[in-house]
């Protein structure tokens, strides 16, 4: 129709994209959080998988199927976006 504006890109005025997108970008914080944090980290959590949200470690265990069930029962609408890591017993070096 005349006057009707066409979306500039295909996510405009997709609202339940919004939130997707901004949780997906919470989770990239959250990674980075995680290198930056790793040594105070590594001292707290050696040898277990931890689940950040929000800058936060909000889980951790030894088994990876115990940290998902405890994440997706406390947090099942940010499940997908929650940063889960091991973290070593070993140094590692990361290259970005």
């Amino acid at each position: 129709m005349a006057g009707d504006a066409e979306p500039r890109n295909s996510l405009e005025g997709t609202a339940i994209m919004e939130p997707s997108c901004e949780k997906f970008l919470r989770s990239i914080e959250d990674t980075k959080w995680v290198i930056q944090n790793l040594d105070s980290i590594k001292k707290k959590f050696k040898g277990k998988f931890i689940a950040v949200l929000n800058r936060k470690v909000i889980a951790h265990h030894k088994n990876i199927e115990s940290l998902m069930s405890e994440v997706e029962s406390k947090f099942p609408d940010d499940v997908e976006f929650i940063t889960t890591e091991f973290i070593g017993l070993k140094e590692i070096k990361v290259i970005l």
